[in-house]
């Protein structure tokens, strides 16, 4: 279900470190259905300086984990495209119940 995803995402992005002035990974999600955003680009411990450059604007959590999270109005394709001007490569493309979920990774 989409909470089980959005939980999940909230975990797998917590656990993520900076390397450098930008995250060396970056993960996106959104929901299968959703053709036009929003697509989750991080949480608060993600570079605010990539997320404003995604248009993401970190938004309160509504789940029980607490993590506030930061949302791109953007649709997933988009969010990807603009993530590859600041040298992310596409690493893997995942789906779990109704979450299509993409991970990147900026080379060093």
């Amino acid at each position: 279900n989409a909470e089980y995803g959005k939980q999940w995402y909230q975990r797998r992005v917590r656990a993520m470190t900076a390397t450098e002035h930008l995250d060396k990974h970056l993960i996106l999600t959104t929901e299968i259905n959703v053709r036009s955003g929003p697509t989750f680009t991080g949480n608060e411990s993600s570079d605010p300086y990539l997320m404003r450059q995604l248009g993401a604007v970190l938004t309160p959590s509504n789940s029980l984990l607490g993590a506030n999270q930061y949302e791109s109005p953007h649709d997933i394709q988009q969010v990807m495209k603009m993530a590859a001007m600041f040298g992310y490569k596409l690493v893997s493309t995942t789906g779990l119940g109704q979450t299509f979920i993409v991970t990147m990774e900026k080379e060093d």
